[in-house]
């Protein structure tokens, strides 16, 4: 894969304001809280059936995950700040669309997937984007940020969504969201250039097909590509606790309260202190470090009484470990990216959509855990089932852990500028 040598990676130090270039993903975040929490809250009190709502969510989810396959597409064409624009206005007005849809349309079935799947499309762009134009140096500040966004703008979105659409009259509801998702427009202004690395036009898509073949061969790619398929630190536990307060005897305010501003304190709390980590550990040792801490975190849970503080704390402390996760796991990824490539947007794509493979899974096999028999029926089989499995992954994976040592082996963005020049050369 050809690096451009004037964009080659340098040693150069971090811009300043990245932390505030992360908060770009606030869109992505309160994007994703309208999907899985305000539409499907709206569309139950409307009456539709809980059945129908979860398979248009899980359609949804499953379409999303093929952001990677048109990933591609954001290296070529035109600029990742263009393709980050574009679909973060069709997200706006897919949004504003959305809430004005009678619960019955048969429009939502094609509009929610289509909204999830626009929405994963700007977070890869702006991942490749930042991935690519940032010195590596930034990488860690990044990676940071870019979590406390997602996390931060779906807190804010389970706040402030569902009440917007009650408290204003039709269409100003909608409207006020699909504005807010809007919002980090303003800090495009001071975002690096985005051209960095990009496939002109004039190249041909066959040599682009043999860019990314060469892109998906690269060993540190398909090693992080099997870490992230396996569930050592999905905690999918989060997409379900928010629907088991009734088991813990916990009422919906404080429910709301654990799963709004609890997801977004944890979020930013999470994520600092995951930057704080990473200055002594590698982000392979952090991330699977935290998949072990938060699955045994998870089976102490279950065993202390099912009273209101205790789903209080889960909520919290689920959020927190996830947070965590996604802090290393986004270290892992752009330190993965070299600066300058030509497929950022591809290779980040690739990489956070397999991520997202367990959370799908996960939550299917949590379900089931719900329905043992015995002694391990109903929370306890939930909680048991999501941290046993990510346990044995961790587990699993620890040899290789040791085997791959500082985390280096999972870079390739510390290429050598000698290295880069001659793959432009073509020597």
């Amino acid at each position: 894969m050809p690096v451009d040598p004037a964009v080659a990676p340098t040693d150069a130090p971090p811009p300043r304001l990245v932390w505030l270039m992360g908060l770009t993903n606030l869109a992505y975040g309160f994007a994703y809280a309208a999907i899985l929490l305000t539409v499907p809250q709206m569309l139950r009190e409307r009456g539709l059936d809980l059945p129908a709502i979860n398979g248009i969510v899980s359609l949804a989810l499953f379409t999303s995950l093929f952001a990677f396959v048109l990933a591609p597409l954001l290296d070529t064409l035109v600029s990742r700040r263009t393709w980050a624009l574009g679909f973060l206005m069709t997200a706006a007005v897919g949004l504003f669309v959305l809430f004005n849809l009678p619960a019955r349309s048969t429009m939502i079935g094609v509009l929610l997937p289509v909204l999830a799947l626009c929405v994963s499309l700007f977070n890869t762009s702006m991942g490749g984007w930042l991935g690519a134009s940032l010195p590596k140096s930034a990488d860690k500040t990044i990676a940071t940020w870019f979590n406390i966004g997602n996390g931060s703008g779906f807190g804010i979105g389970a706040l402030v969504q569902f009440p917007l659409m009650h408290t204003l009259p039709a269409p100003f509801g909608a409207l006020t969201i699909a504005g807010l998702v809007l919002l980090p427009l303003v800090l495009f202004t001071i975002m690096p250039p985005p051209d960095a690395g990009r496939s002109r036009i004039h190249e041909s898509f066959g040599r682009l097909g043999g860019d990314i073949a060469q892109l998906v061969r690269q060993k540190a790619v398909l090693r992080i590509l099997a870490l992230f398929l396996l569930p050592c630190a999905s905690f999918a536990l989060t997409n379900t606790v928010g629907g088991l307060g009734s088991d813990f005897h916990t009422s919906p305010g404080v429910v709301d309260f654990a799963n709004g501003i609890g997801t977004w304190a944890m979020a930013v709390a999470a994520s600092l202190v995951m930057q704080q980590v990473l200055k002594r550990v590698s982000p392979l040792a952090g991330y699977v470090g935290t998949g072990v801490v938060g699955a045994l975190f998870t089976m102490a849970i279950v065993m202390m009484p099912h009273v209101a503080i205790v789903y209080v704390l889960a909520a919290l402390g689920e959020n927190f470990a996830q947070s965590a996760a996604f802090t290393a796991q986004n270290n892992i990824i752009f330190a993965s990216i070299p600066e300058g490539s030509p497929l950022s947007a591809t290779q980040f794509g690739l990489l956070q959509q397999a991520a997202s493979v367990p959370l799908t899974y996960m939550e299917y096999l949590d379900g089931l855990g719900y329905d043992l028999p015995g002694a391990f029926h109903g929370v306890m089989g939930t909680f048991f089932t999501d941290a046993g499995i990510s346990l044995l992954a961790c587990l699993a994976v620890a040899p290789l852990v040791r085997r791959w040592g500082h985390g280096h082996a999972l870079e390739v963005a510390r290429l050598k500028l000698e290295e880069a020049e001659m793959n432009a050369r073509g020597v």
